[in-house]
């Protein structure tokens, strides 16, 4: 990072009035160049979250992820390898919740079959 960057990581927009004001500061550091968009499809090892722009900072070379916030989802504006590390660690939780949820599943199944061949013997 360097002064000519956006020096924050936003793990998650707290409004949409926060993600427009962000987004009219990163509209204005790419018109005066100060950052450049980058084609997503040149980025297919990197598979986040929602839709994402990619930027990179003419001056330092950092190369920055915006997920645009959308119905619940907040977005993130991150660096790259923190992008990466922050959507592997949002899928693994999610991975645990449906794992969590698919085993309650079974319990109830479990318990409403044993409640229902005790009531028919």
């Amino acid at each position: 990072m360097c002064q000519h960057c956006i020096q924050k990581h936003i793990y998650k927009f707290k409004s949409h009035q926060d993600f427009e004001s962000f987004g009219n500061a990163l509209q204005e550091k790419c018109i005066s160049n100060q950052y450049t968009i980058i084609d997503r499809q040149n980025k297919g090892s990197i598979s986040l979250l929602g839709s994402c722009l990619f930027y990179k900072c003419n001056a330092c070379k950092e190369q920055w992820v915006l997920s645009v916030p959308g119905k619940g989802w907040r977005g993130f504006y991150l660096p790259e390898k923190a992008a990466e590390e922050y959507t592997q660690r949002l899928r693994r939780i999610e991975k645990a919740r449906s794992a969590g949820y698919l085993v309650m599943l079974v319990i109830v199944t479990l318990v409403l079959l044993w409640k229902l061949l005790l009531y028919f013997l």
